[in-house]
């Protein structure tokens, strides 16, 4: 007996000094597949009302309203481009009619600053929905503004209300789904909204030519409505606290309580636990209508503003958000400028013949799912098997290799064809602009999908800085636009974009090879 209990003292011994050599675990590196299947990172608990648990249908069935929404909010506050030519002779020309594309994509950053912290403390859905019915109101606005000061004005607020296609929508999305499902779910919400703005882009330029610009805001702020009555029927609060042990996919402490109980280690689609209806109340349908399901922390909303500023200035996120600048900054440019290569001769372009141009995005959202959306996932899979099973956030930077060269290839065509009309087609102005668009919609995913993957317990201010920092710098672009292209020339301007993005893809070596150190050094700084 004695010898016994000698060598399970000794084995106890043992045991602690291997977890003693044990690295401290860093905040995104997460075990992902465990005997062959995928664990369900976060853990869903067994509450019927955490959102984890909505059934596929649901879940799908959210997505789709936030991407309508997020086309309504993209077309209206960043497409208005597409009918300038008509709103320009509506105006006579005025010179303050740029003012109705320049100051939206500011007033998109603002509501991302404004909004996402108050939607932390007090939920999703309320905001949401105040969205929705923001973007039916200024619609109307817009659509019987007599003046253009009060014109430009409805596209502001509207732009506060359109701003939450860029954050709040896949915040909504990331906390319905797994880890494991977020590269093709973030990115079947990009790809919709590249197709449904694409062909309404296309529609636009008919439906002003035959009734007028005010009935584009007309017909779209019916559309709005359609999506604020599907938003309130279906759109359910997504907000549900989680430790960071639940963020992780391991056992949460107050699952231990009850010894009698068998909690699986990991949680999979298998050992995955049946929903609790004894100590959870049922999901019910009129409950879920209610506007506001009782999050209530003003201290919360205060603590995201921090937070914000604390993640900006974390090295992976500031390159990442750098890069979502400088890839939506160069997609602004060549949109700013299409319409006058193309318009000229050679091309001699009409103004519908433009809305096809920028419809082609519809061929970049099918591109981009199951390049960008299930290849990222695929990737991710196989990389963590290879590493036992253990994920790392920085596996999701591989994605961005495609949109890097994408981009720095068609920036350096679109700079080519630009300065050169006699000598290239019109495809190099056209098919470059949406590789572009391409690219950026690949930076997106990827910089979305790496930063929630790193940093779980910050996602609601992660996404502000991306999202609205690259608005800012955006519409500083915007001002700037035609004297830089005038003073370098169009293969100038670009040959310097081109160059860079190459340093930019230069600088992702280090954040990805180091990425791991960085998460440990910043990890203090994102823990509750």
């Amino acid at each position: 007996m004695t010898d016994a209990k000698t060598s399970d003292i000794q084995h106890v011994e043992d045991m602690s000094r291997e977890f003693s050599k044990m690295e401290k675990p860093v905040m995104g590196t997460a075990r992902l597949l465990t005997e062959g299947e995928i664990v369900l990172i976060p853990r869903p608990s067994t509450d019927p009302c955490d959102p984890l648990n909505l059934p596929l249908w649901h879940k799908w069935t959210i997505l789709v309203i936030v991407t309508l929404f997020s086309v309504g909010g993209v077309l209206l506050a960043s497409s208005v481009g597409v009918i300038m030519q008509t709103l320009e002779a509506y105006y006579d020309y005025n010179p303050r009619v740029s003012d109705l594309s320049l100051y939206p994509t500011l007033f998109m950053g603002i509501g991302n600053v404004v909004a996402i912290p108050l939607a932390h403390a007090f939920g999703r859905r309320p905001f949401f929905l105040l969205s929705c019915l923001l973007m039916v109101a200024t619609c109307a606005w817009a659509a019987w503004s007599p003046t253009l000061e009060q014109h430009i004005a409805a596209r502001d607020v509207m732009s506060l209300a359109a701003g939450q296609s860029e954050a709040l929508c896949p915040i909504i999305i990331q906390e319905i789904f797994f880890l494991h499902e977020h590269a093709r779910s973030l990115t079947w919400f990009s790809g919709l909204q590249s197709i449904g703005v694409g062909v309404l882009m296309i529609a636009s330029a008919y439906l002003t030519d035959s009734l007028g610009w005010r009935w584009w805001y007309i017909v779209f702020g019916i559309v709005n409505l359609v999506v604020l009555v599907l938003a309130f029927l279906f759109v359910v609060e997504t907000k549900y606290p989680r430790s960071i042990s639940v963020l992780a996919g391991d056992i949460d402490p107050s699952e231990l309580l009850d010894p009698a109980i068998s909690i699986p280690e990991k949680i999979t689609k298998s050992t995955r636990l049946p929903l609790d209806y004894t100590n959870y109340s049922r999901r019910s349908f009129v409950h879920d209508l209610r506007p506001w399901q009782g999050h209530n922390n003003w201290r919360l909303a205060i603590e995201a503003w921090k937070q914000i500023a604390v993640v900006f200035w974390f090295p992976n996120v500031f390159w990442l958000m750098l890069c979502s600048g400088a890839f939506l900054g160069i997609y602004v440019l060549c949109t700013t400028v299409f319409a006058g290569i193309l318009m000229p001769p050679p091309y001699s372009f009409s103004a519908t013949s433009l809305g096809y141009v920028m419809g082609s995005q519809t061929f970049v959202g099918v591109i981009a799912i199951p390049i960008l959306g299930y290849g990222n996932d695929l990737v991710v899979k196989y990389l963590s098997r290879r590493n036992g099973g253990i994920i790392e956030p920085e596996y999701r930077l591989l994605s961005g290799i495609i949109p890097f060269l994408s981009l720095i290839i068609a920036t350096v065509m679109f700079g080519k064809a630009g300065s050169h009309p006699d000598q290239y087609s019109w495809a190099g102005i056209a098919v470059s602009m949406n590789v572009i668009f391409f690219a950026y919609v690949g930076m997106v995913v990827t910089s979305f999908t790496y930063v929630i993957s790193s940093y779980p317990t910050r996602s609601d201010s992660l996404l502000v800085v991306l999202c609205a920092c690259r608005g800012f710098i955006s519409f500083g672009i915007s001002f700037g636009v035609n004297s830089f292209v005038k003073e370098k020339g169009f293969e100038g301007a670009m040959n310097i974009c081109a160059i860079i993005v190459g340093i930019l893809a230069a600088l992702g070596i280090p954040v990805y090879v180091f990425g791991k150190s960085i998460r440990r050094m910043t990890q203090r700084y994102a823990m509750d």
